[in-house]
């Protein structure tokens, strides 16, 4: 149960801070009217730069924007705090099951490979669950019950072992903040 809710406001914290963090270049998105004179290569050069997404670009972009939320203008104050950010960000991910129970356990495609794994093969590094996969891969192969239960034991002992880390991350990221900043980082689901 502690699994399910701590996945499920994962889940929401995530989609708070991109909503939080996009709301701004949404906004003015939305206030810059689209140039209908601009030619064909113009369009596809802006069709170009957004199939051209990168995982670096967009946390780039949104350390930028939480620096600018948090009201940090000191460079080493912020590097501080966005190391513990991250910090928490990271255990946070290793907390939630990624992909989901579908996106695991989905069967193989006719090259031989999982869905789970072509859906890891796009994630950075770090955000894939090797006991959960192995658990998924226990699950496709008909794995005994007995190999099946210790999988299972094996990934809840992980999870409350990242559960302990990230409430030691989450005291060591408040620490380093003001209280608007921790109002701000409880809202983002930074902070519980």
């Amino acid at each position: 149960m502690t699994c399910k809710i701590s996945a499920r406001r994962g889940l929401i914290s995530v989609l708070g801070l991109f909503s939080i963090l996009l709301s701004p270049a949404i906004a003015q998105q939305a206030q810059q009217s689209p140039d209908e004179n601009a030619s064909h290569e113009d369009r596809m050069s802006r069709r170009e730069r957004r199939s051209n997404f990168s995982i670096e670009d967009m946390r780039q972009r949104m350390s930028a924007a939480l620096r600018e939320q948090f009201k940090v203008t000191n460079d080493e104050e912020w590097a501080l705090i966005n190391e513990r950010i991250t910090k928490v960000q990271e255990l946070r991910r290793g907390t939630m099951p990624i992909g989901g129970f579908m996106g695991r356990f989905m069967g193989g495609s006719p090259g031989g490979e999982s869905s789970s794994s072509r859906f890891r093969g796009s994630m950075p590094a770090g955000m894939s669950n090797p006991e959960a996969d192995a658990l998924a891969a226990a699950i496709r192969n008909n794995a005994t019950s007995a190999d099946l239960k210790a999988r299972l034991e094996r990934l809840r002992e992980v999870r409350k072992q990242n559960e302990v880390k990230l409430a030691a991350a989450q005291e060591d990221l408040r620490a380093v903040l003001d209280v608007r900043q921790e109002a701000i980082a409880v809202l983002m689901g930074l902070l519980p």
